[in-house]
């Protein structure tokens, strides 16, 4: 699903890539002067206090029309739209804010208590508690940005391409106690991916099941270690191992088009791990 139709179904209800990112605060740059006719998006910074999370946008207001900003909160960082993630729309004018929540698939609101929006001539703020979003370790994000009276023409999107991507913890792996009492075998299924094809300079991200060999049960604990590459040399990348599934996302280099993208990922429980090595051809 693209994202112009993602916010065009939320737009209608509401009438009402995964790039690296760091540890605590992080200040991410778009590039200024890219805006189509309306506000400019030039920076997004992101900072993580006692779980709760506040994000400022960078973008200057303008007094001819009321702005409309749609957050995509990617909470369970697979690349694609669902019920688990989060959408905040703002629509904010000179000595106005107002904001929601809604789920991207259903375009339902969906009440959060917790959240809090601020305008200014140049800046718009945003804070919620993280636990309230269902946000554990991680969160990829993308931001976009129009006018009420053109909501189908986005002025601006940040990233332009892909998500952001910001870490709660220095580490890149989610790692969990596992019970000691049984030990736990790795097994990884089949990939699943978003889109089906890779495709040069766009984002792409694979999944996996990640059960118990011996129980056959979902494995709820372990640490994943993965490396998608081309010819050798890894790719920047975002990943997760929860609730018993491994994702990582990345977006593909453009010099990698015909070529063959390799992912490696294993995971690892105690004295076990599993290593799964998956190939691509890339498009």
């Amino acid at each position: 699903m693209s994202r112009l139709v993602l916010v065009a179904g939320v737009v209608a209800a509401s009438a009402l890539l995964w790039a690296a990112g760091a540890a605590a605060d992080k200040r991410f740059s778009d590039a200024a002067g890219d805006a189509k006719d309306g506000p400019d998006i030039t920076a997004v910074t992101v900072a993580n206090q006692g779980r709760k999370v506040t994000m400022h946008i960078a973008a200057p207001l303008t007094a001819s029309a009321q702005q409309l900003y749609y957050v995509m909160l990617d909470i369970d960082m697979d690349g694609a739209p669902d019920p688990d993630d989060r959408i905040i729309v703002i629509r904010a004018s000179s000595g106005f804010v107002a904001a929601g929540v809604t789920d991207p698939v259903t375009h339902e609101r969906v009440s959060e208590p917790s959240l809090a929006v601020t305008a200014s001539a140049s800046d718009i703020g945003i804070s919620f508690a993280a636990d309230d979003f269902g946000i554990d370790e991680d969160l990829a994000f993308w931001i976009a940005v129009g006018t009420t009276t053109d909501s189908d023409q986005w002025a601006d999107e940040a990233p332009d391409r892909g998500y952001w991507y910001y870490e709660f913890s220095p580490t890149t792996t989610t790692t969990k106690t596992l019970p000691s009492a049984v030990p736990v075998k790795p097994l990884l299924a089949a990939p699943v991916t978003t889109p089906k094809v890779p495709v040069a300079g766009r984002e792409f991200s694979v999944s996996f099941a990640v059960t118990d060999g011996n129980s056959g049960l979902r494995m709820t604990g372990g640490t994943m270690i993965c490396v998608p590459s081309v010819n050798g040399k890894m790719i920047p990348h975002a990943q997760r191992f929860k609730n018993g599934k491994a994702t990582v996302a990345f977006v593909i280099p453009t010099t990698a088009k015909r070529k063959v993208l390799t992912i490696k990922t294993t995971i690892k429980a105690g004295d076990q791990a599993t290593t799964r090595i998956t190939k691509f051809r890339v498009t």
